[in-house]
């Protein structure tokens, strides 16, 4: 059990950096999605402070709800990304408009598919309950 704990803390540290990292990304660019409507700005902003949240989080816990919670955060996140750069932005005053790819978003989804590879390592080292020994009859 020892063991495991010294291979999850290295996975908390760095998952923890990289949702620290990904909040930075989402506060920098909340100041221009306000410009373009304010619920996107609240949007961004709301996000990082999530994750700066949950980066704390995960340094205090590895539970396996919190991992999970990552790990489905930030695939949503992927995915709205994904169709906001392909089919449209899919509401707002902007709806069906297509984003460009820039090097920041590139960036936050490089951190977010690194998090998520991360979280997927931490659920699987996950400790276990050993089974109940089998009783004679």
């Amino acid at each position: 059990m020892r063991q495991l704990s010294k291979t999850r803390r290295p996975l908390r540290l760095a998952v923890a950096g990289l949702m620290l990292a990904d909040a930075a990304i989402h506060a920098w660019v909340a100041p221009e999605h306000f410009e373009h409507w304010w619920a996107f700005g609240m949007f961004f902003l709301v996000l990082a402070v999530m994750q700066f949240a949950y980066g704390a989080s995960v340094l205090l816990s590895a539970n396996p709800l919190l991992v999970l919670a990552g790990i489905s955060i930030n695939l949503v996140l992927c995915a709205i990304y994904l169709e906001s750069r392909t089919v449209g932005i899919p509401i707002g005053p902007h709806a069906g408009y297509v984003e460009a790819v820039t090097l920041i978003d590139l960036a936050s989804k490089g951190i977010e598919v690194a998090a998520i590879i991360l979280l997927v390592a931490l659920w699987r080292l996950r400790p276990r309950a050993k089974p109940a020994p089998e009783t004679a009859k």
